[in-house]
């Protein structure tokens, strides 16, 4: 469904903002004199042939002791992050490993950062 909602976000912004709302709640962040100390950051991860979610993929903090994994919507979540840059690497079985991607993420950062897999080709031998 997530898919869906995505293509949605532009024609249909008060749907994808309830829809958003409603699957993902915020939970409060600490805060030192009404600024966020903590960032997050999510994203969905895609089979590129059919556009379906990749359940059980793993999205791996490169330097850092953290691994995330997809939900059934192929969809992840890390919050309450120090700022910072981040390098972030995605495999699932059945799939190529996509580039690395590599961003800051400041204070009060919410970044969205997807994957689309492209399933590995059986060789015929």
């Amino acid at each position: 469904m997530d898919p869906f909602v995505w293509q949605c976000k532009e024609s249909h912004p008060d749907f994808f903002n309830a829809y958003m709302t409603a699957r993902f709640p915020k939970r409060r962040s600490r805060k030192k004199s009404g600024v966020a100390l903590t960032a997050e950051f999510s994203g969905t991860v895609t089979d590129s042939v059919t556009g379906e979610p990749v359940a059980n993929a793993t999205i791996y903090v490169v330097g850092q002791d953290m691994v995330v994994t997809t939900d059934a919507d192929g969809f992840y979540l890390a919050e309450e992050l120090p700022v910072g840059t981040y390098t972030l690497r995605c495999s699932a079985p059945g799939y190529v490993a996509p580039a690395e991607i590599s961003s800051p993420l400041l204070a009060g950062e919410s970044l969205i950062f997807n994957f689309i897999l492209v399933p590995v080709t059986p060789v015929n031998i």
